[in-house]
């Protein structure tokens, strides 16, 4: 009896030789499945579902700089903390590269900006180049893709952006549409019994002659461009719409502004007033307080009868103190009106130093580029003129 006994613990000791080792075998291959699940699921870094964002070595710059930004050696989750990549990379800011600009000849003073990857450009430079036109920045010194201030940065690494010129031609350049520079004088209310000067009729334009012309402009969709354009326009670095006209209204009577001047508020036509600054009283430039209307030179006390009032027989320094003193009232030196259209070489000397851009004369006629800015030509529109006369005068220009 003793003996089945022992023979019982034996069999009972075997057995738990042989079960204690599995079973702690079986408890390791469980611990060793469940960590290293932890380990597969999470990618590392830069590779995602066993495939590279980017390769090692690759000659892809802007993939890497672009990818490594955004993944920042994280991988799909943060660590430790169980949020997605996406939500990574929404709160991370979006990488910044710089834009340099090269070949401005000479350079703009600006020669490198900063731009984030979706962001809009701004702050390109627009150099100039004498006896050239500017043409816009390439990615490219020949060829390439034109980049455009305005748009939005595909950019993902530093690049550098070239200067495209174009060669002007000095000649006139009577291929392009011209022009046309209107010229007005007095207005007249004749619905209210106003009367134009005898000797004067073909300057005096009827109020409601008037407003149908300005109707006929604002409903046919003409542009009137500012002084820049019209500038940048005689020099061949811009071209403007086919519609394109120049309102100046000569002395800068009364009539001016009582009666042209709500009109073209009206209709939202720029004009521009060539004033007699001497004859202005106090209160008239703020008569004239219009976002249409600008304000030039017409002298300032060059426009009288006697013929030594003219700016082609005063002294040179008179003429500079002149013009000094209707800039200096005006705030202005975009454009000049010679007095009764007279001019020399003297009087364009005398306007090139005060700082004026462009000067008229009473030349028919109507704006080219290459045209030289000191001898421009306009188109008087009288008083009788039917509005199909108007529309003509216009459309051959």
């Amino acid at each position: 009896m003793a003996e089945e006994k022992e023979k019982g613990k034996i069999r009972i000791y075997k057995s738990l030789l042989i079960c204690v080792p599995a079973v702690f075998l079986i408890v390791l291959v469980f611990i060793a499945r469940v960590q290293g699940s932890d380990f597969t699921e999470t990618p590392a870094p830069g590779i995602e579902n066993g495939t590279g964002l980017y390769e090692t070595g690759s000659n892809d710059s802007s993939t890497n700089q672009e990818t490594m930004s955004l993944s920042d050696g994280t991988g799909s989750k943060a660590a430790g903390s169980g949020e997605s990549s996406e939500e990574s990379i929404e709160q991370k800011e979006m990488p910044s590269y710089k834009i340099s600009f090269i070949n401005g000849d000479p350079l703009p003073k600006k020669t490198a900006i900063n731009i984030k990857y979706g962001k809009k450009i701004k702050g390109m430079p627009k150099p100039e180049k004498q006896g050239y036109k500017f043409k816009g920045w390439y990615t490219a010194r020949s060829g390439g893709e034109k980049i455009k201030a305005g748009e939005a940065s595909t950019f993902t690494h530093d690049i550098k952006l070239y200067a495209r010129w174009e060669k002007l031609n000095k000649a006139v350049d009577q291929s392009t549409r011209s022009l046309p520079v209107l010229t007005y004088h007095q207005f007249i209310d004749t619905e209210k019994g106003e009367k134009a000067k005898a000797d004067l009729s073909a300057d005096y334009m009827p109020v409601s002659v008037f407003k149908e012309q300005m109707e006929f402009l604002a409903g046919d969709k003409y542009y009137t461009p500012s002084w820049d354009e019209i500038y940048d326009y005689l020099k061949g670095k811009i071209e403007l719409p086919k519609k394109s006209v120049v309102i100046t209204i000569d002395d800068g009577a009364a009539s001016f502004y009582d009666h042209a001047v709500p009109i073209l508020d009206k209709y939202k036509l720029r004009a521009t007033g060539f004033i007699i600054t001497k004859h202005l009283k106090k209160d008239s430039i703020q008569k004239f307080n219009s976002r249409y209307v600008s304000l030039q030179s017409h002298s300032h006390n060059m426009h009288g009868g006697n013929k030594n009032k003219l700016v082609t027989n005063q002294p040179y320094n008179d003429v500079l103190k002149d013009l000094n003193k209707s800039v200096e009232i005006l705030g202005n030196s975009d454009a000049f009106c010679y007095p009764f259209g007279y001019k020399n070489d003297s009087a364009v000397k005398a306007l090139k130093e005060v700082g004026f851009k462009m000067a008229f004369t009473t030349t028919y006629g109507s704006l080219y580029p290459g045209m030289d800015p000191y001898s421009l030509p306009r188109i008087k529109i009288n008083a009788g003129m039917t509005i199909s006369e108007f529309a003509h005068q216009i459309k051959i220009a």
